[in-house]
């Protein structure tokens, strides 16, 4: 973990769920009105398997939530480790 980083700080962010599809090491959700998607990379051993889960679980146009670790260093219009979808 780099040390820079403040693993403390989270942010959630709520969003539309277009699709989601894996690359390379990253689990990739594609959200409405977002051209980049937002990754969890595989190292995350806790995190990844339950997000995967959840994905695998979405439709299109379903509103989630997602959570980013590290927000004040890793924005969350690029980074989750957490998923979860609205009622």
């Amino acid at each position: 973990m780099s040390p820079e980083v403040d693993w403390s700080t989270s942010l959630s962010t709520t969003a539309v769920f277009d699709h989601w599809n894996v690359e390379g090491d990253f689990l990739c959700v594609y959200l409405i009105s977002q051209s980049h998607p937002i990754r969890l990379k595989n190292t995350f051993r806790y995190d990844y398997p339950k997000a995967l889960v959840t994905v695998k679980m979405l439709k299109n146009g379903d509103m989630i939530s997602y959570d980013t670790k590290g927000a004040s260093t890793f924005g969350s219009l690029q980074w989750f480790y957490k998923i979860r979808k609205e009622l």
